[in-house]
C-alpha cells in the first residue's frame, strides 16, 4: 500500500494557528507502472487512483496491461518481435520451448510464451545471464547477485563482491553444479580489472581465489561446460582461457587466439571458442585446434565474435558484433547468414527448425528480438 504521510496545510499561520491543524494524512503511492509490469493502458495504484502507463506504438493494450507482441518480417526469413518493453538492450535467453523462453535485459526480465513477450516484475532485473536444466531449474546472474527460479518465484540464492558476467549450469549426479565467472575491479576502470571465479557444489559455495589475475585489466565473459568436472571459461584482454576440474580453476591458456568473447559445445569431446578477427576454435576432448578463420564477402571476417549456440555437432552458431552470423553443418566451416537491419545479437536460442536472436539495435542500442524460421 502507499505510505500515507502528513501534509501541512498552505493556510495562513499568521494568527499563530497551528499550520496543518485540519491537514489529513496524504497517501503516495508505492507502485509504478514499472512495478506491476504494466506497458500500456490505465490501472490503479495503491491509494486508489488511477495509474496511466502510456499507450501502444502498434495494436491494442492488452488486459494484463501489456502491449501486444506484433511480427514484421523481412524477405530473408527474419521477424522482429516487437515492442521490446522499456526498450533496453536484450542479454541473455534461457528456455524449454518457445512457449516457455525467458529473456534477459538491462531493465526488466522478459518471457516469451510464443506469441506475447511481457516483463515479469517479480523477476531480477538488470540481469546479463541464463542458464538452467528445466522450466522449474533456472539460474540468473546480474549486477553482485545470483537468483534461481523455482518455476514459481525468483530467490536471490547469494550476493558476490565482484562483478558476474556469466553463469552456467550442468548436472552432476542427482544434483546440478554452477560456475559463475567475471571480474574484480572498478567497473569504470577496467584497468583495475581481474578475473573472479565462483562454483556451486554439492550444496557449497566456493570462490576461487587460486586463479590470480594475468595480463592487463583482464575480465572473463563466457562460461560453458558438459560436466561438472570440466567447465570451461574465456575471456578479453588477457582473461585467458580456464578449465574447472570439478574442484578448482586453472589457466590453460593465455595467448591473443584464446581469447573469447563466447563459448558453447554439445559435448565434452566438442567446444567451441569465438573470439578476435574472425578465429574460432574447438576442442575435440583431448586438444584445441584453431578452425578456418570466418570469412564474410569473401574477405576475413575483421570483428570481434560474441555468443556460440550450438544445437548439434552438425548445427553451431556464432553471433559476431556486425552484419551477419555464422552458421556450421560441419562443426569446422561456416557460412554466413545476413542479419536483419542494424541488429546486434548477444544470445540466440532454438532448435532444428527455429532460431531466436536476441539483443540490441546498434543505432540507439533499444533491445532487438528476431526469430528465424529455418
Amino acid at each position: 500500500m502507499g505510505n500515507p504521510q502528513a501534509t501541512p496545510d498552505a493556510g495562513n499561520s499568521d494568527a499563530g494557528e497551528a499550520v496543518g491543524s485540519d491537514a489529513g494524512p496524504t497517501c503516495v503511492p508505492a507502485v509504478t507502472c514499472q512495478s506491476l509490469g504494466h506497458t500500456c493502458g490505465t490501472t490503479t495504484d495503491d491509494c486508489g487512483k488511477e495509474l496511466p502507463c502510456g499507450p501502444c506504438a502498434s495494436g491494442t493494450c492488452r488486459d494484463d496491461g501489456t502491449c501486444p507482441t506484433i511480427e514484421t518480417c523481412d524477405t530473408k526469413g527474419w521477424c522482429e518481435l516487437k515492442p521490446i518493453p522499456e526498450d533496453q538492450a536484450l542479454t541473455s535467453m534461457w528456455g524449454v520451448s518457445e512457449a516457455d523462453l525467458w529473456i534477459s535485459s538491462l531493465g526488466p526480465m522478459l518471457h516469451w510464451d510464443g506469441a506475447q513477450l511481457s516483463p515479469r516484475p517479480s523477476a531480477p532485473r538488470g540481469v546479463v545471464s541464463l542458464s538452467g536444466l528445466a522450466a522449474d531449474k533456472l539460474w540468473a546472474v546480474g549486477g553482485h547477485s545470483v537468483w534461481r527460479y523455482d518455476g514459481t518465484s525468483w530467490t536471490e540464492m547469494r550476493q558476490f563482491a565482484w562483478w558476474p558476467e556469466a553463469i552456467h549450469v550442468v548436472a552432476d549426479g542427482a544434483s546440478f553444479a554452477l560456475a559463475v565467472v567475471g571480474h574484480w575491479g572498478d567497473p569504470e576502470n577496467n584497468s583495475t580489472w581481474s578475473n573472479a571465479f565462483a562454483t556451486f557444489r554439492n550444496g557449497l559455495w566456493k570462490d576461487d581465489t587460486s586463479a590470480a589475475p594475468v595480463g592487463y585489466g583482464p575480465h572473463l565473459l563466457a562460461v560453458w561446460g558438459a560436466r561438472a568436472d570440466e567447465i570451461w571459461a574465456v575471456g578479453v584482454a588477457g582473461g585467458g582461457l580456464w578449465k574447472f576440474d570439478g574442484t578448482s580453476w586453472a589457466l590453460i591458456d593465455n595467448k591473443t587466439e584464446s581469447a573469447g568473447l563466447g563459448i558453447g559445445g554439445t559435448s565434452a569431446s566438442n567446444v567451441y571458442i569465438a573470439g578476435y578477427s574472425g578465429i574460432v576454435r574447438r576442442y575435440n576432448g583431448t586438444s584445441w585446434s584453431s578452425l578456418p578463420q570466418l570469412t564474410s564477402g569473401g574477405k576475413p571476417y575483421g570483428y570481434p565474435s560474441g555468443p556460440v549456440y550450438a544445437i548439434s555437432a552438425s548445427d553451431i552458431w556464432v553471433a559476431p558484433i556486425l552484419d551477419v552470423l555464422f552458421h556450421s553443418t560441419d562443426g569446422v566451416h561456416f557460412t554466413t547468414l545476413d542479419l536483419p537491419g542494424d541488429a546486434g545479437v548477444d544470445a540466440m536460442w532454438g532448435g532444428p527448425t527455429i532460431l531466436y536472436a536476441a539483443g540490441h539495435h546498434r543505432f540507439g542500442g533499444a533491445g532487438a528480438l528476431y526469430r528465424y524460421r529455418r
